[in-house]
């Protein structure tokens, strides 16, 4: 059912928040969650592009 060792835990977790809520509550819930990583990605990509032009600037051309 699984297909990584790793995803197992993964939907044993995503399994027991959901329980008994319905589809429709859950959704809420997902959406949430997937626009956290979204936003925390973005950070991501932000301090990465800051420190690759810090990085950048200092080199004499």
């Amino acid at each position: 059912m699984y297909t990584s060792i790793r995803e197992a835990p993964l939907w044993s977790a995503a399994d027991k928040l959901r329980n008994n809520m319905d589809a429709a509550q859950y959704k809420h819930v997902v959406l949430g969650l997937k626009f956290l990583k979204y936003i925390s990605e973005l950070e991501k990509i932000s301090w990465f592009a800051q420190i690759v032009g810090a990085q950048t600037e200092q080199v004499p051309t």
